[in-house]
């Protein structure tokens, strides 16, 4: 329910044997991921009895189970999936009765009875409207904006300061914090920042701990690079922004790297928004006040 576990130990692999299956309904979720790699490459047609894995993810109320079932690549990779928790752990619950009922325990009225864990996740807050000032790339395409694809946490602007990571009681931050200035610094219409009035009223600090924690999330990304590059075989220069072109789903380190990567490439999206605004507003308080900033 954190999402702190690795997504191998979630596979599912079980062989796919197209033409084999019945047309009155949809195959099995391998065969039905195979038709769709096939759709967008028809190279991608998988060898007869081939394992395909699998994991299921969270969707809306009423979703089929076929539907819910995504490579482990398209989990790691789009932040609006998660792990379909429930699933798995109503799996796990019947060998578990069968287990404990021999000493009276109830595993079912036990899990029941437990308070759940509601994971909230932090997305580009600042390009949750379309039509939001500063994105006029988004604005000006509706027929890009895949709503669809999105969770409620999309929609919904944060509370949480993502350079302190304190609640905040009221609105986020305009970028009009000091209280010596009489007018906003950012324009009319502007989405706020994520950031709480403390945090915003001091952007060298604030802009120090934000860059620094991205240094922290490239680093991690590059060190687990270098292991898949070390185990490859290959040379600095052979290893591209992409990373290690190397897709083996039977490794950890595979999963660690795709799910990094995605991961820094969330934390940049937020970050330097942020940072280029503050930027900004340190820019502007230098012109008008003549003020220093202490690096």
């Amino acid at each position: 329910m954190r999402s702190a576990v690795s997504v191998s130990d979630f596979c599912f692999a079980r062989e796919v044997k197209l033409g084999t299956y019945s047309t009155r309904g949809p195959g099995p979720p391998g065969a039905v991921i195979s038709t769709r790699r096939m759709l967008e490459d028809a190279r991608a047609e998988p060898q007869y009895g081939e394992r395909i894995p699998y994991v299921v993810i969270s969707g809306p109320p009423g979703s089929r189970l076929i539907d819910r079932c995504v490579t482990p690549e398209e989990l790691l990779s789009n932040p609006h999936a998660t792990l379909d928790a429930d699933y798995y752990i109503a799996q796990l619950i019947p060998p578990l009765e069968r287990i404990f009922g021999l000493v009276g325990a109830n595993v079912r009225s036990w899990y029941d009875e437990m308070p759940k864990f509601q994971l909230t996740r932090r997305f580009e807050t600042l390009a949750a409207n379309p039509a939001a000032p500063g994105r006029p790339e988004v604005a000006g395409n509706h027929d890009n904006n895949d709503n669809g694809n999105k969770t409620i946490e999309w929609f919904m602007p944060s509370t949480i300061c993502i350079s302190c990571n304190v609640k905040m009681t009221k609105s986020p931050a305009v970028l009009d914090v000091d209280q010596d200035v009489d007018r906003s610094v950012v324009n009319e219409g502007e989405e706020p920042l994520p950031l709480c009035n403390r945090c915003a009223s001091d952007p060298p600090s604030t802009m120090a701990v934000l860059q620094t924690r991205l240094n922290a999330e490239q680093r991690k990304y590059a060190d687990v690079v270098r292991v898949c590059q070390s185990c490859a075989g290959l040379s600095p220069l052979e290893v591209d922004e992409d990373g290690v072109p190397c897709e083996n789903k039977g490794c950890p380190v595979f999963y660690t790297r795709v799910k990094q990567r995605a991961r820094l490439g969330a934390e940049r999206t937020i970050i330097e928004q942020v940072v280029r605004r503050l930027g900004a507003k340190a820019g502007h308080c230098r012109e008008n006040r003549g003020c220093e900033l202490d690096w």
